[in-house]
């Protein structure tokens, strides 16, 4: 899945790769700048309201990215009861 993304004339490319197993998942989120002379400053990764039970960790991502910078992040995601694994989806 790749998506690009407008901001403040400089175009941001935003790829995701997932993998679950059980009550447990990784995803890796490509962010790249596709500008080239913009640098994209102030950029942060941060989780929006979660529901009951599920756990995300981000990695640190940077706090900027240069002109053809591409960069990787990952999160960890988590459930602490995995039978609300079909719940939590469906409500996605």
């Amino acid at each position: 899945m790749c998506v690009h993304v407008c901001v403040w004339r400089c175009t941001v490319q935003v790829g995701l790769q997932a993998r679950y197993t059980r009550g447990t998942g990784q995803v890796v989120l490509f962010l790249g700048n596709k500008s080239r002379d913009a640098m994209l400053s102030n950029l942060r990764l941060t989780p929006g309201p979660l529901p009951p039970g599920l756990q995300v960790s981000v990695a640190p991502g940077p706090p900027a990215l240069a002109p053809g910078q591409q960069v990787q992040v990952a999160i960890q995601v988590s459930l602490a009861d995995s039978a609300l694994l079909l719940s939590t989806l469906c409500k996605l």
